[in-house]
């Protein structure tokens, strides 16, 4: 799962936030990963990448711009199906 993972947060930067939904959802059903282990996966990554955001500040480019965004949008999608409990 950890290249699963690494390869994911290396795309953000090319994929846009709107897209994550379905790049999750096609992951999931792909591999063998649990959708809790891949959240916690991703989880585990926020360190890091608040780190380089803030280390970056008003200097980030469009590109890391958008892995931040997309970030986000992953953290999200896997609260909402959590929260509401829509089935992977």
């Amino acid at each position: 799962m950890e290249s699963i993972v690494a390869t994911l947060l290396s795309s953000f930067r090319r994929v846009p936030p709107a897209a994550i939904p379905a790049v999750l959802d096609c992951i999931l059903t792909s591999t063998a990963a649990s959708p809790s282990s891949f959240f916690h996966r991703l989880l585990d990554e926020f360190p890091h990448i608040s780190k380089d955001a803030a280390h970056k500040g008003e200097q980030m480019d469009s590109e890391w711009r958008n892995s931040v965004a997309t970030y986000v949008a992953a953290i999200s999608h896997f609260v909402k199906k959590s929260v509401f409990g829509f089935p992977y």
